[in-house]
């Protein structure tokens, strides 16, 4: 059983709620019976200058998604809505991997999550 915490300021929340539990179905369909709790935090900006992160472990899960980026010198840069839609659709395989252990290296992970973002934008937001 999956337990979405969606805190910050995006628009749509319940279709991006929705969203995310549709992609977790994707993978999972309702094999998991544990509790897995998965907090996504929607940030102006993330300190490091990434689009997102996903850390945590099987159970408890931390996925920030960033709506811009803001350039040392220059301005805020705003990402279109959809790239911050894939972005967690990307981080939402991440997740995946977590919830899976899966004991992949770091370019696999990535080649993952990248083969299937916008598949899984295509698949589930409405």
């Amino acid at each position: 059983m999956f337990n979405i915490y969606l805190s910050g300021h995006i628009k749509n929340r319940k279709q991006v709620e929705d969203f995310c539990y549709k992609v977790l179905h994707h993978f999972f369909k309702n094999r998991i019976k544990r509790q897995i709790d998965i907090d996504i935090r929607i940030s102006k900006s993330l300190p490091d200058g990434s689009a997102g992160g996903c850390y945590g472990d099987h159970e408890n899960i931390v996925i920030e998604v960033a709506k811009g980026i803001q350039i040392p010198n220059q301005r805020y840069m705003l990402y279109d809505y959809k790239e911050v839609i894939v972005t967690l659709a990307h981080e939402l395989v991440h997740a995946k991997q977590h919830i899976r252990k899966e004991k992949v290296k770091c370019p696999e992970r990535e080649f993952e999550a990248y083969n299937l973002e916008y598949d899984l934008y295509d698949l589930y937001w409405d």
